[in-house]
């Protein structure tokens, strides 16, 4: 079955920019499948949406962040054997008027 080794983090964004997150999964075999899910809708990569998987690291890429990118967001880990599940919350701030 596939094993959480690090979860997610809470994450503050800048709008505009972007915003990446990522969790440490050993997938396990067979090999799992890594998604990932936004308030309970699964994220498909798109030019908004990366999604890559490399040496157990599970990364999400959120190009140029908007305030609708805030929520809470899941990766999952899924098997024929078991499903491990990490989440944590985005929170997109607008940039500092006082820069």
């Amino acid at each position: 079955a596939p094993e959480l080794l690090e979860g997610l983090e809470d994450t503050d964004g800048i709008a505009g920019e972007e915003i990446t997150l990522e969790c440490n999964i050993a997938r396990g075999q067979p090999a799992a499948t890594i998604r990932w899910f936004k308030d309970e809708a699964e994220i498909f990569p798109s030019k908004k949406y990366t999604c890559t998987f490399v040496d157990e690291t599970a990364t999400l890429e959120i190009k140029k962040a908007d305030f609708k990118d805030s929520g809470v967001y899941r990766c999952e880990a899924s098997n024929k054997i078991g499903k491990v599940e990490t989440e944590c919350t985005v929170t997109v701030e607008s940039k500092s008027v006082t820069d």
